[in-house]
């Protein structure tokens, strides 16, 4: 190569190069992108200490008493932030931990805070409806778990995470007929979920549960109203104070059945009144 092929050469380098720079400021980086560039200059600078803290954590959640030491993990996320205040996981255990003990104010606020800077991000819904489960708020769980199944493809885990959530939610506020019938729905998509599979079993073990304790209350008010009145003797005595305090835990049942629509107003006074007299 002569002296004037490198002289060309290097020019068009130079060239490309600029071209290359004005190409990448073409656009301003938006707020993400500068948050992620500023993380990954804080994480080349302090990589080694992040990097311990980050194995501390992992061989905490490794062990039986993980549960027990979440202000360890809070410890080891903290440190983190300082050192990195925009590093994503950090703040992702951060939640998770505080949301699992008993901190679920402090867990919300920090994760509607990253929401404001990665708005409708699937993880972080999926992160705020695992707060409000964990607070027994089921209604706000399945809103969030809801948003992201709306959003996201079905094939996507975090898809499948919140379908997990929202049928466990469904659960546990007792409302069986709905976590079948969603259950049903995404097993179609999604065979084989063992999480899903579990739902609709415990769903349908508490349905068959509460038809049996309806079955059992309507055949004892049944006996009680064809059995004759008898004079009353010390051990028929004990045996209707014994049903006495059954019977408030009967009208409670009945109760829970009318609320969840198994059973209608109409029934459920009926089976009350019946109850009532043998009181």
């Amino acid at each position: 190569m002569g002296f004037l092929d490198k002289i060309s050469d290097k020019i068009t380098e130079q060239i490309e190069e600029r071209l290359g720079t004005e190409k990448q400021y073409e656009r301003p980086m938006t707020q993400t992108e500068r948050i992620e560039s500023y993380s990954k200059e804080n994480y080349e600078k302090h990589h080694v200490e992040i990097d311990k803290h980050n194995q501390r954590m992992e061989q905490i959640f490794k062990t039986d008493s993980y549960p027990e030491r979440f202000n360890d993990v809070l410890d080891c996320c903290s440190k983190i932030i300082e050192l990195d205040p925009y590093n994503f996981n950090a703040k992702i255990n951060a939640i998770t931990a505080m949301s699992r003990n008993g901190k679920p104010e402090p867990a919300i606020d920090t994760c509607k805070g990253l929401l404001k800077l990665y708005p409708n991000n699937p993880m972080l819904e999926n992160l705020m409806g695992e707060i409000y489960w964990y607070s027994e708020d089921y209604g706000s769980a399945i809103l969030f778990f809801n948003s992201v199944i709306q959003r996201t493809p079905y094939t996507d885990h975090e898809a499948l995470k919140a379908k997990q959530g929202k049928g466990e939610s469904l659960y546990m506020c007792g409302r069986y007929d709905e976590a079948i019938e969603f259950c049903n729905d995404q097993l179609l998509l999604h065979e084989n979920d063992e999480e899903l599979i579990d739902v609709k079993m415990k769903s349908l073990e508490k349905i068959q549960e509460l038809n049996e304790q309806t079955q059992k209350a309507n055949e004892q008010t049944q006996k009680a109203n064809d059995a004759p009145d008898q004079p009353t003797s010390d051990s028929s005595q004990n045996q209707n104070n014994t049903s006495d305090v059954s019977i408030p835990d009967q009208i409670s049942k009945f109760a829970k059945l009318k609320e969840q629509g198994l059973i209608s107003d109409e029934e459920f006074n009926e089976m009350k009144q019946k109850l009532m007299k043998k009181i």
